[in-house]
């Protein structure tokens, strides 16, 4: 019996629970009626939305479109890859901090080589494994992972790279890959519907689209050879992105993604693609031949502002503005002078100096061009043949292991050409020769100061003025003797004594 009772009650408790919510919603109700949330919530039917969806002609447009970019982007993405770089990078102190530590009697501390991870993006341009990424990609890569929409990751090797273009083309071992054809940048005008796809922020595979904002940029970067003429996009690209492809709504690769132009490090409504007429014939001739032969003419060349005109009798701002005709070159042979304004080439019109960069860089050493100048407004012709281009380290030997005589220094050194002066921001009263790589070992090597980049100023107080001038100076100097170097580096000069090696007491 009391198990019983003691179950009628629970009924009855439960009972009278029951009674209290249904009588506390029956009074709820009657006091707001009307009120459309109580009703939904009474009546779930009612949450639903009493609008109909969009129709009409508009919609089916837009769904068009969005069907059309859903099967671009399927077009596209099975040729994107995600390209993971290893690199070994040097690790050293600063040379002012060596430098100062050796007064106060600290020895400079060694690094260690450290190693660096990179992710980055790349485009199959053929079916059995050529793939075009950016040379900022695979620069320095002692190991080079590819990755594919598929999941598949394959070794890749680094076949050419070419720093003058930022291009590099990476081959795995794989046959029957999907790939992109090349289409035509030279038909791109401002408003054109491009996308991109690549690996931001190793987000992988990742589709954006936007449009053509601008075309021939100018060249991005300290390198006053290196090429302009870049596509600009509002299309999003960020870090992870460089050497994916830009492609028109055909699915042809257009431009080659590398840079952006941004305060913060993120994306900022303005990217930068190499386009596919640069791109198409480097990564022909990298596969071809491993590296590139860029034609050179010898001049500094530039834009001319509305305001320049009149200065130089012009009547139209097209062209490229001579601002500097290098020594000895073809550009001074031919009689090509400061001021003269080249405006056409080989019956070309020039429109800007990206353009007549384009058009010499990419031809070979040896072709023959026609150029139309106008100097002070007059017209005038001049015959030129493109030459190799000099490098602007021209390197001189110093004292390596094979030298018979003088101090042995263990350095290549070259002259400080204006491209040099401009890389490294060295002011104009800092002469001499900068050092461009240090034999492993050698005396400049355990100077703990002497680096790639450094500035040799003077010798034993003898000023230097050029790389074989330092050479004679090194070798008139006694092998088993310590010299004092004076250097400049990252905006300051310093002194340091090298001792010689002890195998030469």
């Amino acid at each position: 019996m009391a198990r019983f009772a003691h179950m009628n009650r629970r009924i009855l408790i439960l009972l009278l629970v029951t009674a209290g919510v249904v009588g506390s919603l029956a009074f709820y109700r009657m006091q707001a009626p009307n009120n459309g949330i109580n009703k939904a919530l009474l009546d779930p039917a009612g949450a639903h939305s009493n609008q109909a969806p969009l129709s009409g002609p508009q919609v089916n447009f837009l769904n068009q479109y969005s069907h059309a970019l859903e099967a671009l982007a399927k077009k596209v993405e099975p040729a994107v890859v995600e390209i993971h770089v290893t690199s070994k990078v040097s690790s050293s102190s600063n040379p002012m901090q060596q430098f100062f530590g050796q007064f106060f009697g600290q020895e400079p501390q060694r690094m260690p080589p450290q190693v660096e991870y990179g992710v980055g993006s790349g485009v199959i341009v053929s079916p059995n494994g050529y793939i075009v990424t950016n040379n900022h990609v695979v620069k320095g890569a002692t190991n080079v992972r590819v990755l594919t929409t598929t999941g598949k990751s394959y070794a890749g090797k680094v076949v050419g790279a070419d720093p003058l273009t930022d291009l590099a083309v990476v081959k795995i071992n794989a046959n029957d890959l999907p790939n992109l054809p090349w289409g035509d940048s030279g038909s791109l005008q401002p408003g054109q519907l491009v996308m991109a796809v690549g690996n931001p922020f190793e987000f992988q595979f990742s589709v954006t689209t936007g449009i053509v904002s601008g075309l021939g940029r100018p060249r991005l970067s300290s390198n006053l050879r290196s090429l302009g003429d870049y596509i600009q996009t509002d299309t999003p690209i960020n870090p992870g992105n460089s050497g994916g492809p830009l492609v028109d709504v055909r699915g042809r690769v257009v431009g080659i993604n590398t840079a952006i132009y941004t305060p913060s490090g993120a994306f900022a409504g303005i990217g930068f693609a190499i386009p596919s007429q640069i791109a198409e014939k480097v990564s022909e001739d990298l596969i071809k031949f491993g590296k590139v032969s860029h034609g050179y003419l010898g001049v500094m060349i530039e834009p001319i502002s509305a305001s320049e005109m009149k200065f130089f009798n012009l009547t139209s701002a097209r062209g490229a503005l001579v601002s500097d005709v290098e020594a000895n070159s073809e550009a001074a042979k031919i009689g090509l002078k400061v001021g003269d304004v080249i405006v056409a080439a080989n019956g070309v019109r020039i429109k800007g100096p990206g353009q007549l960069q384009e058009m010499t860089s990419l031809s070979a050493p040896g072709t023959h061009v026609t150029l139309k100048v106008l100097r002070d407004g007059k017209p005038m012709v001049f015959h030129a043949v493109l030459t190799t281009a000099p490098k602007q380290n021209e390197q001189v030997v110093a004292n390596q292991a094979t030298a018979t005589q003088g101090f042995h220094l263990g350095v290549t050194v070259g002259n400080l050409t204006p491209d040099v002066r401009q890389q490294l921001h060295l002011p104009e009263n800092v002469h001499g020769a900068v050092i461009h790589s240090v034999e492993p070992g050698s005396a400049a090597a355990n100077s703990q100061v002497l680096g790639p980049g450094v500035v040799i100023e003077s010798i034993n107080r003898h000023p230097v003025d050029s790389a074989d001038q330092l050479s004679q100076l090194l070798r008139s100097l006694p092998a088993d003797q310590p010299i004092l170097v004076r250097f400049y580096v990252e905006g300051s000069s310093g002194f340091t004594v090298v001792h010689p090696l002890e195998s030469v007491h």
